[in-house]
């Protein structure tokens, strides 16, 4: 029976391929095909599924789809520069199946996760196909800052140990190894060491994260990051910021580039005759209005104790752009101490119903307690700020001033 049933199935399969199919509209007949597979009269010739190639929509893409991939690659791409984050992903994809996952595609894609809000996807992508190290300084560069976005620290740590070494002697490697490669716009491996010290910044490892934003910035002196962290942070002494930007390679050309970071400086670090210079420098310059040197001068006003001068210059800031967050914890201040009790209020309330439970919404909330004479509500506010963004020195200082005024000296000095 069963030999009677395999030879059923040889005729049924004769009459099968013995008999012409006309093909549908754009495919291919199959009856040429599946004749090229019976090898019964020639053993050793080999199946021929070149045929695969002709079906529309067929299993397989060869070079004929070429115009197709740069088709979609550019799509991906005016998608990703538009904010259409869904359909770059939707367009990369296809991208990545016909180039069969070359490098350009893999990390095409890697950035559409990314800009999606997929930051450990992305990462995830770029670490299977090994993409992620000292070679590719952009691709190592997106794969930390999408670490850092995914509130995974210690995995970007990791990655960073092993792309950029530890200690001091590594650094020095890192700076000597920049060196060899030139960059016309900003160095990644800057950015790599600079990611490296906000991370040690944050888990307080003060040391390691002065070595790494130093070593970010004598890489390339123009990323302004590094150098904001380290002011922000206070990781130098005053002399030794002084010496260390004096000792960044500006050109001859980048004095105005120097002027600007100088007027960063605090009075702390730098007198009052270098920040005015600078700021004369840079009114020179036609920069004189720009948001960050008007926030510098504030700073310095209020420093001072020109607090005029300083909410005057803050009020010119926030009617240009109502949400500078930098410049808020000196509005704020500044309301307080000339006692704008209406207008301190009104920002606090709408800073409440903006960003609730921000630390610069309670912040504000506390000075306008403050104001009141609330000063125990007033120090929970700083003291919950402070709890928040434990880098913020208003706040701090907002808990010191709180305590002081009731005479609870151990709080103010723990504060102070």
């Amino acid at each position: 029976q069963k030999r009677n049933q395999s030879f059923k199935f040889s005729a049924q399969m004769s009459d099968i391929t013995s008999t012409p199919v006309k093909a549908p509209a754009g495919r291919t007949s199959l009856t040429p095909a599946l004749r090229a597979m019976r090898t019964e009269s020639n053993p050793d010739r080999k199946p021929d599924f070149s045929y695969l190639s002709n079906i529309s929509g067929g299993l397989f893409w060869d070079h004929e789809h070429s115009d197709d991939l740069d088709r979609y690659r550019l799509l991906t791409d005016e998608c990703l520069k538009f904010g259409s984050s869904d359909s770059a992903c939707f367009y990369a994809d296809k991208a990545c199946t016909l180039s069969r996952y070359e490098a350009e595609d893999i990390v095409r894609i890697a950035k559409c996760y990314a800009a999606k809000g997929s930051h450990l996807r992305a990462v995830n992508i770029l670490e299977k196909f090994k993409l992620i190290k000292l070679e590719n300084l952009e691709i190592s560069v997106m794969a930390t800052r999408s670490l850092i976005q995914a509130g995974k620290k210690e995995e970007c740590l990791r990655i960073l140990e092993k792309i950029l070494g530890h200690g001091e002697a590594s650094a020095e490697n890192i700076i000597n190894l920049a060196k060899k490669k030139n960059h016309a716009s900003i160095n990644p491996l800057s950015m790599l060491c600079c990611t490296y010290g906000k991370i040690f910044a944050e888990n307080d490892n003060r040391v390691k994260s002065a070595v790494w934003l130093k070593a970010a910035l004598m890489i390339d002196y123009k990323l302004v990051e590094a150098y904001e962290l380290l002011i922000s942070w206070h990781l130098l002494s005053s002399n030794e910021m002084i010496k260390f930007l004096e000792a960044l390679p500006f050109t001859k050309n980048e004095k105005g580039l120097k002027e600007l970071y100088k007027s960063k400086l605090g009075i702390d670090f730098a007198g009052s005759k270098i920040k005015e210079s600078s700021f004369e420098y840079i009114n020179s310059c036609g920069l004189g209005e720009s948001l960050d040197v008007l926030s510098s001068k504030a700073k310095y006003f209020y420093s001072i104790y020109e607090d005029k001068k300083a909410l005057s210059i803050c009020k010119n800031i926030l009617k240009r752009d109502s949400l500078v967050d930098e410049i808020l914890p000196l509005y704020s201040v500044c309301l307080m101490q000339t006692g704008e009790k209406a207008q301190l209020f009104s920002s606090a309330h709408t800073l409440a119903e903006e960003q609730p439970d921000s630390p610069l919404a309670l912040f504000c909330l506390g000075c306008y307690c403050m104001l009141i004479k609330r000063h125990e509500h007033a120090w929970k506010l700083f003291h919950k700020a402070a709890q928040q963004d434990p880098s913020q020195i208003y706040f701090w200082i907002g808990m010191g001033n709180a305590a002081a005024i009731q005479d609870d000296s151990d709080r103010a000095v723990g504060a102070y």
